[in-house]
């Protein structure tokens, strides 16, 4: 029998850990566990968390790695950056001055149990958000959206490029993604390459609500990641076909060894919006 993977994404805001935390918890219908890296470095954070897969029947929490060894080095040069374990399983640069940089590519190595999983990645340019606009939608006007307000994120794509995009929305600290109804919000220039962009949030807001808005710039093998889980997310009715794991970018340095997870270096862009007004973060 095939093993197949059907990830649960979690997707929260947790302060005690950082301004946002993106957990990947997978469950595994196999026997033996694999390791997952979820690790993400950027301008507005940077973490690993390492798990282990449980059976999907499991009633068990998600095993944490504990007491690893978490290492990044820039591409071509000798500099590396440590991590330290902050919370059990959730690693944090140690210098509190790191800052990845655009078109840089990072490696990063995680060691357990003498055993490598190796994961690269390169830092993308910061998203342009040139515009956000709040439209209100009544009652009966619209087939496909509730009555409320809906925000739209308009943004030039450089030409000659492709680029990718993930997009967050947290309300009141809580992510939207989590809603089966919102879910993994992605957008890409193909096929509208050097266009003026317009992704909007399916989400009805009200009166008055404050929102978090974050426009994270992905390479393209992260891009895959995240679609590849939204298929999965998607694939909910018996009838569909359970699609492939999601294509990872972790490699354990031994042949026989599985690994999972991504580690993907993302820029953003943030802004607030109140419904009724609009505060961009510099």
């Amino acid at each position: 029998m095939k093993n197949l993977l059907f990830y649960i994404l979690l997707l929260s805001t947790l302060s005690v850990f950082c301004s946002c935390e993106k957990l990947v918890n997978p469950d595994l219908i196999t026997i033996d566990p694999v390791v997952v890296v979820d690790a993400q470095i950027g301008n507005d954070t940077s973490y690993v968390r390492l798990t282990r897969t449980t059976a999907f029947s499991s009633a068990e929490p998600i095993p944490v790695i504990q007491e690893a060894s978490v290492r990044l080095k820039e591409d071509g040069k000798d500099v590396e950056y440590l991590f330290r374990e902050q919370f059990p399983g959730w690693y944090i640069p140690i210098s509190k001055n790191f800052e990845p940089v655009p078109g840089r590519s990072y490696i990063l190595s995680a060691v357990t149990e003498g055993v490598s999983y190796v994961a690269t990645s390169q830092m993308q340019p910061q998203p342009v958000l040139d515009t956000v606009m709040v439209n209100f939608v009544e009652d009966g006007r619209d087939d496909f959206r509730d009555e409320g307000y809906y925000i739209s994120l308009l943004f030039q794509d450089t030409p000659i490029r492709s680029d990718y995009y993930r997009v967050e929305a947290f309300l009141n600290g809580f992510n939207l993604s989590l809603l089966p109804d919102v879910g993994i919000m992605l957008e890409s220039d193909n096929g509208k390459d050097g266009r003026l962009l317009v992704y909007e949030i399916p989400y009805a807001f009200s009166d008055g609500d404050s929102v978090s808005v974050k426009l994270r710039s992905l390479s393209e093998d992260s891009f895959e990641y995240y679609n590849s889980l939204k298929l999965l997310s998607d694939a909910g009715s018996p009838s569909q076909a359970v699609p492939e794991n999601p294509p990872s970018n972790v490699k354990a340095d031994a042949d026989d060894i599985k690994a999972l997870g991504l580690f993907s270096a993302e820029n953003t862009t943030s802004i607030e919006v109140v419904i009724g007004g609009v505060d961009e973060e510099e």
